[in-house]
């Protein structure tokens, strides 16, 4: 896995050029718990800017990346990250826990997160699985 990963960190880097911020890894390949027959290593490209252009760029290798158990890497910039620790503090905490910086600045090991935008989220979530399990017994 790590010529994988080492290729595919290579590659993001030739693709994203100047654009390219970072590229950090997360979840149990960053934890050192990945299994290739139970997991994908998950990624976040922070890209200085978000075009079109460069997605399709990054879309061409999804199929050989797929192949080696490698998901599409979540696309963000340093703004999105800051402004998104209130609306999804759950996934960026996620994040944040077990997370691999392979290049670049490390935009999340400094992230901050308020009680009450977790609470809110995790409410949210609840009844939405509350309102779920009431329509599925209908």
């Amino acid at each position: 896995m790590r010529n994988s990963i080492r290729q595919y960190t290579d590659g993001v880097k030739e693709l994203a050029g100047g654009n390219g911020l970072a590229l950090t890894l997360f979840g149990a390949i960053a934890a050192g718990t990945f299994d290739p027959k139970r997991h994908t290593a998950r990624s976040v490209l922070v890209l200085q800017t978000v075009d079109l252009e460069m997605l399709r760029r990054l879309a061409k290798d999804g199929t050989r990346l797929g192949k080696a158990r490698i998901a599409a890497p979540l696309i963000m910039t340093p703004e999105y990250i800051n402004a998104s620790a209130d609306t999804f503090p759950l996934e960026l905490i996620e994040i944040k826990q077990r997370h691999l910086c392979v290049f670049g600045e490390d935009y999340f090991e400094e992230l901050a997160f308020q009680d009450p935008h977790i609470r809110l989220q995790c409410e949210r979530e609840l009844k939405t699985i509350l309102i779920g399990m009431r329509q599925g017994l209908l």
